[in-house]
């Protein structure tokens, strides 16, 4: 069925059951949150339930932010929304059942709660990445935030070509990637959160157990990878800076015009899904809210299809397109019908 992106926001933010991992009784306000910077603001804050000085480190990266606060609570929903209505829940929650059994989690971790994590962090280093580099180089990044641990729910290759991909961007571009960035500023806050609050646990009412660092480092990987751009075989330019840079394996190859994927979702679906939502929400380029009302999603051929589509008259229009079939140089097969966009979620 199809249902416009405005739609989708609004029932499910209405459907908290669904997402809210604390307790059906925490009142979340009644207003879509994507509304108004503020009110994104105030979401994200309420959402996060510790105390004292390590709260206070998050709400201000939240802060900071700005408007970019609307895509993150954007992405949350509709992420949900995909989520429960596509073939990609069955695989996630079986992800997320061989990561608590490979690291013996005992603690109720569930979808919801890696994906809020997950959304929140992904964007707290993008005004980092819009100003003058903060980090000379990765490893003054590694010596400020700490290293990641064991590479764990993305492509293994990353391991090699992180620290690769971080000088490239800062040669490149000038820059600090937000992605890269922001994935280390995760695992260092809530580690350092999930220690002060198990050192309280007497007055807090969830689980702090050190096994959570598992589930802190596996976000802190998706986003990592969420900002690490392939490069096609078709566009010789960036081969040969990829090349030069130790880039090869971020170069993908096309068989019998079959690009070869490196992120697929029946082996990776959190970082599958995480990537096509980030790049599908249209509210990082619709700032005017009533515009989600003309941009649809439809979820066909057994849950194994996404269409966009758009009733848009203006140059809004292309760029919605654009961005959906632009998924097939580096994501899944993406192809455009009519007036239409099919994205397949398992290739």
């Amino acid at each position: 069925m199809k249902k416009t992106f405005y739609s989708i926001l609004s029932k499910t933010y209405k459907k908290n059951n669904l997402w809210n991992y604390y307790n059906a009784s925490h009142e979340f306000g009644k207003d879509l949150p994507v509304k108004t910077e503020q009110l994104s603001k105030d979401f994200l804050k309420n959402f996060i339930k510790i105390s004292g000085k390590a709260e206070q480190t998050l709400y201000k990266q939240i802060d900071d932010i700005g408007v970019r606060s609307t895509h993150v609570v954007s992405t949350f929903l509709i992420g949900h929304y995909v989520y429960q209505n596509t073939i990609l829940k069955e695989l996630i929650d079986k992800e997320i059942g061989e990561i608590k059994k490979q690291f013996c989690i005992s603690a109720d971790v569930e979808f919801t709660y890696l994906w809020f994590l997950t959304c929140l962090f992904h964007d707290l280093g993008y005004n980092i990445e819009n100003s003058l580099p903060v980090y000379s180089d990765y490893n003054d990044l590694k010596q400020k935030t700490g290293e990641l641990v064991e590479i764990i729910g993305i492509p293994p290759f990353y391991q090699d070509i992180v620290k690769n991909y971080f000088e490239y961007r800062l040669k490149c571009c000038n820059k600090n990637d937000h992605g890269i960035v922001a994935g280390h500023m995760l695992f260092k806050d809530l580690c350092g959160i999930r220690e002060l609050a198990d050192a309280n646990r007497d007055e807090q009412e969830f689980n702090w157990s050190i096994e959570l660092n598992h589930i802190y480092n596996f976000c802190a990987w998706n986003i990592v990878a969420h900002n690490i751009w392939y490069a096609n075989t078709e566009k010789e330019s960036d081969i040969k800076k990829y090349e030069e840079a130790g880039l090869s394996d971020l170069i993908l190859e096309k068989i019998e015009d079959n690009i070869q994927y490196q992120i697929k979702a029946k082996v990776n679906p959190f970082l599958f899904l995480f990537c096509l939502v980030d790049t599908l929400e249209p509210y990082k380029r619709l700032t005017n809210i009533s515009l989600l009302k003309k941009v649809s999603l439809e979820i066909c051929n057994e849950k194994s299809t996404i269409v966009i589509s758009t009733n848009l008259k203006c140059a809004f229009s292309d760029v919605i397109f654009e961005q959906a079939k632009g998924l097939n140089n580096w994501l899944t097969s993406s192809k455009s019908v009519g007036n239409k966009v099919e994205i397949k979620l398992a290739c």
